[in-house]
């Protein structure tokens, strides 16, 4: 179930108000897994249109769209492969958007617990024991860890803006301050998650569509995206609040019975949170700008 609430966090992104800086890159992704309500390719074909509408800034040649079966016409792998590329080919000054809509996931990756502030083993880590996935296919290779998606995102030029679009189940553990491996240590870095790290997400690609339709009627130019621009941008296209129906584990919930409690119909009054973070380091013309904002919003039910 790739269930969601709209979380967006953002690091980096004051980039100079005025013209053009670079040109903007692309890997859009969409997973299908056979079953009805979790067909997703059409949301990256959708999106990738929608850029290609807008050809002041977005050129087709620069834009690697992988849609498809999980596990065959897209894979963990060929992702990789492919954000590889473009942090091969964009240079300082250019934008970066890796978009995503599948399943998300999470495992407790025991050389890196993300453990609850105060535990006793590691104090001071972050919220959550378990690291989140965009779980692309079944087996060991089948997903992308947080820590694997901050690597090749730290590929990139430091000086390239870089947004994630996470349109995936418990996205918003994508971006943590306080764990070895996760989007926030990456300089220039932006997340906008359709859920909270603990939450599942709504399979009705609310967040997807919205964006698409704000689009047909506003400029996407990344790379001469500020913090600011992003974050109105966000405010448009976030759903409406609701509550989610369910949850990764409560507070206090013993990790061991992560699978048990998954299992479960659901929290039905777990809030949907909507966040933006913003640790800027490209200044904006004559000034420096640091941004955190955190607002409350935003549930979708999602893959599963």
């Amino acid at each position: 179930m790739k269930r969601m609430t709209a979380l967006v966090c953002w690091c980096g992104v004051a980039m100079s108000g005025g013209g053009a800086l670079g040109v903007n890159h692309a890997v859009i992704v969409g997973v299908d897994y056979g079953r009805a309500g979790q067909m997703w390719a059409p949301d990256a074909n959708n999106v990738a249109a929608a850029l290609g509408g807008q050809a002041a800034n977005w050129n087709a040649a620069n834009i690697i769209v992988l849609s498809g079966n999980g596990g065959g016409v897209v894979t963990a792998a060929g992702i990789l492969g492919a954000i590889g590329a473009k942090a091969a080919a964009a240079a300082a000054g250019d934008g970066f958007l890796f978009y995503y809509s599948g399943h998300g996931s999470f495992f407790d990756d025991v050389l890196d617990r993300e453990r609850v502030m105060g535990d006793l083993i590691n104090p001071g880590r972050a919220r959550n024991a378990c690291d989140e996935t965009l779980f692309v296919s079944g087996g060991a290779a089948g997903s992308i860890g947080d820590d694997a998606l901050r690597t090749a995102m730290n590929a990139f030029n430091a000086n390239v803006n870089k947004l994630a679009f996470l349109d995936s189940c418990f996205s918003g553990g994508f971006w943590n301050g306080t764990d070895a491996g996760d989007l926030d240590l990456v300089v220039n870095q932006s997340l906008i998650a359709a859920a909270d790290e603990n939450s599942t997400a709504p399979g009705s690609s609310n967040i997807t569509n919205n964006w698409i339709n704000w689009m047909g009627t506003n400029a996407f130019n990344l790379q001469a995206m500020n913090a600011a621009a992003l974050t109105g941008m966000f405010n448009v296209i976030k759903p409406g609040a609701v509550n989610n129906p369910q949850q990764k584990r409560p507070p206090g919930f013993p990790e061991q019975y992560d699978p048990i409690f998954d299992s479960f119909p659901g929290a039905p009054n777990h809030p949907a949170n909507a966040e933006i973070w913003t640790n800027t380091t490209i200044p904006t013309p004559g000034s420096i700008a640091l941004l955190s904002v955190g607002a409350m919003i935003v549930g979708r039910r999602r893959r599963m």
